[in-house]
């Protein structure tokens, strides 16, 4: 078997895991930021605190796409049926209703029973947008590596 020669040596050398490295950064974030507008595009609205949170995390060697709320996870896959604590509900009910403070403990304790009683349906629209634009996102990650090493071996 003969090895495949360019102007820089050998192919598969030290430099073009680089290049390769090099055109996969941006493709890993521009394929991020699509997914994470088709997931904003995709997720429930109440208040439109979950739908704002929902963008792209860069580290050093990673790129996630993530919701910054912590209601997102419960949103996204449900809940079972269990009462919830009162405080929380008591603070969220004056906030909202805007009556006294027996009226929102009230409104709490209903919301406590209900949730207790009944289940949260998951609305799975993370999984469910990934599975949908798949290909899509395939396409733009691998894409620009394949034409750089296209680029490399001629």
């Amino acid at each position: 078997m003969q090895v495949k020669t360019n102007k820089r040596g050998p192919l598969f050398e030290k430099n073009v895991p680089a290049t390769v490295r090099k055109c996969a950064r941006p493709a890993l974030e521009s394929a991020a930021r699509y997914l994470a507008a088709r997931i904003q595009s995709a997720a429930p609205v109440a208040l439109g605190g979950l739908k704002q949170s929902i963008g792209v995390h860069k580290r050093s060697q990673s790129v996630s796409v993530r919701a910054a709320q912590w209601y997102g996870i419960p949103v996204d896959k449900g809940r079972r049926a269990a009462p919830v604590r009162i405080a929380p509900l008591v603070l969220w009910a004056q906030r909202k209703l805007g009556g006294d403070a027996r009226t929102a403990r009230r409104a709490a304790y209903a919301i406590s029973r209900h949730k207790s009683m009944h289940a949260t349906a998951a609305q799975n629209f993370f999984v469910r947008t990934f599975d949908r634009e798949q290909a899509t996102v395939q396409q733009m990650l691998l894409g620009p590596i394949a034409s750089s090493i296209v680029g490399e071996l001629g």
